[in-house]
């Protein structure tokens, strides 16, 4: 396997997809609030490529407002199948082209309707008085969306573009538990490899 934890992120990406693994495209992104808090959320990875790993953000959202004041983070992704898990820190950057309206418009229609709810009804993690108004909010969007076939972009959408600049890989042993974690710090433009007690 590549010393370039890049590659065998791309490389266990993959391998999750073709082997139809539950987790292939989920991962859990953890930001820090105003209170220097954690929080944690499951979110949908949309590409993992050598450019770095793409995922889909209202830029109104607690998440993306945390990473404007603070621009921490964490992700980690787990593929049960290859009992492996990757922990990645580093920057980001936001991106709106052709090719993302492209793909927002092959999104499965409901995937499409919770994203123009957020301005249509009610901004993301925002208090609403009850689950009705999202439920008629839906509603009103599933017969736009039957009249014209198709929904107006949302301008809130965006790529959301994590930069590795570190990255943990546990590789787990379940026979005898001497679990291998390899940790990789990007220096000076080059991946700097230290091995971990387990």
């Amino acid at each position: 396997m590549s010393d370039n934890p890049i590659d065998q992120l791309v490389h266990h990406y993959q391998r999750a997809i073709r082997g139809r693994d539950p987790l292939a495209r989920s991962a859990n992104l953890v930001t820090i609030d105003e209170a220097g808090l954690p929080r944690t959320r499951m979110i949908t990875l949309r590409q993992v490529s050598e450019a770095g790993i793409d995922i889909y953000v209202n830029r109104e959202s607690p998440k993306a407002q945390q990473l404007q004041e603070n621009g921490r983070y964490e992700l980690h992704i787990f593929w049960p199948q290859d009992f492996i898990q990757f922990r990645i820190r580093g920057g980001y950057c936001y991106r709106q082209d052709e090719a993302f309206r492209h793909g927002w418009a092959g999104k499965p229609v409901y995937s499409q309707i919770a994203d123009v709810l957020h301005e249509t009804v009610a901004p993301q993690s925002s208090v609403i008085p009850s689950h009705q108004v999202v439920a008629e909010g839906a509603a009103a969007l599933r017969q736009q969306y039957g009249a014209n076939g198709a929904l107006s972009f949302p301008k809130s959408v965006w790529v959301l573009q994590l930069l590795p600049e570190m990255i943990e890989i546990w590789t787990g042993s379940d026979d005898d538990r001497l679990h291998r974690r390899e940790l990789y710090e990007l220096m000076d433009g080059m991946w700097q490899k230290t091995l971990l007690m387990p």
